[in-house]
């Protein structure tokens, strides 16, 4: 087991071919500094499974999904979700490209898939954008 002190992966310089984030980064205030550190240590891709604030209602859609879910794990809620422009900014500022996107995942049969899939969830591969130097 490697220990994670919550800022630095404890790996070196593309020492993995992909990293992923499923459903955590809305859980940490320091996001864009996971991010970072997955793109210094991602060979080729960053996988995130995360959520949007998007459309009437999605805060307080999220925050219920969000206690439901993990309320009875002792999860920390401290509920950052970003939208999706704010993701797409986020993802700018870290100097990497969409390569894929999807955002209707089909997660909930109906009729919950009315109130929580929308566009309240996204899957996206990132790649590094090439240096031009």
């Amino acid at each position: 087991m490697t220990l994670f002190d919550g800022e630095r992966l404890p790996y070196a310089d593309g020492a993995f071919d992909v990293v992923l984030f499923a459903d955590v980064l809305h859980h940490t205030p320091h996001a864009e500094g996971l991010l970072r550190e997955a793109r210094r240590v991602a060979r080729k891709a960053i996988v995130i499974k995360d959520h949007c604030a998007d459309g009437f209602l999605a805060w307080p859609t999220l925050r219920f999904m969000d206690r439901v879910g993990n309320t009875r794990f002792g999860v920390a809620l401290p509920h950052l979700y970003l939208s999706w422009r704010e993701w797409q900014s986020l993802f700018a500022r870290l100097g990497v490209t969409i390569e894929a996107t999807e955002r209707r995942l089909g997660l909930y049969p109906w009729p919950l898939s009315w109130m929580f899939e929308r566009s309240l969830h996204f899957v996206a591969r990132l790649a590094p954008v090439a240096d031009t130097k």
